[in-house]
């Protein structure tokens, strides 16, 4: 069942975003549920009471709060619900994509539009397959959109994900080829990241992860890493 939360102050163009959802996914042919909140704090409330959000359709402004901010506090709880923009106002695009939104959309919202953000979603999950490791003495299978970086450390490959972390036998180039080429990159000999879990890059400072953390960058991956970026972002 896929899961829409839309979430704008003015209630009546949040029912029309309901009913335009609801053709959209009704010819998609996907099973799905929506809901409406009018408030960021009903919106809290919403995500404490069910946490399988798909999809979240956010306006950025709500008189004196941002609807950016509210998307960054749900990054850093690790939340990894999708996450479509809304704003009558273009200059909020640069900060808005520090929250890894999947669509920026400009009011007023047309129905192409709109299904153009459902659909980029629809697809993402589609290609959100699942890898599997041996480890141990056993198999274990991964989600691809779990994972957050990879590290070799004392000639062993972990896997860091949302998940928690797996030690694999297999080496870094190994696992790199079991993913998808457009979503991961190596950074460094010892590190490769997924693009979508990145926050900011510099060649002083390396990669910064959407959870704060730090991890390196080799001077020779650093182009071939912003080069990635570039096209990830492109994809969305």
């Amino acid at each position: 069942m896929y899961s829409i939360t839309v979430c704008d102050d003015n209630r009546e163009f949040a029912l029309s975003l309901y009913s335009l959802c609801s053709e959209i996914m009704t010819a998609s042919g996907v099973p799905f549920r929506i809901s409406i909140s009018c408030s960021l704090d009903e919106l809290t409330h919403s995500f404490q009471n069910d946490k399988s959000v798909d999809l979240l359709i956010l306006d950025i402004k709500f008189g004196e709060r941002n609807g950016i901010d509210f998307a960054r506090s749900l990054r850093e709880q690790g939340y990894d619900t999708s996450i479509v923009l809304m704003s009558s106002d273009s200059s909020y695009l640069l900060e808005g994509y520090t929250v890894q939104p999947i669509y920026f959309l400009l009011k007023p919202v047309t129905r192409e539009k709109l299904e153009n953000a459902i659909a980029v979603d629809l697809e993402r999950r589609r290609r959100s397959e699942t890898v599997t490791v041996k480890c141990g003495q056993g198999l274990k299978a991964l989600a691809v959109e779990r994972i957050i970086y990879l590290e070799v450390m004392d000639h062993a490959l972990t896997i860091h994900s949302r998940d928690g972390d797996v030690v694999s036998g297999l080496t870094l180039t190994q696992f790199l080829e079991m993913l998808p080429q457009d979503r991961f990159c190596r950074c460094h000999k010892s590190y490769a990241v997924h693009l979508g879990r990145i926050k900011s890059i510099s060649r002083t400072d390396g990669i910064i992860l959407e959870s704060g953390q730090r991890i390196p960058v080799g001077r020779k991956y650093y182009e071939d890493l912003q080069h990635g970026m570039i096209e990830f972002a492109n994809s969305l």
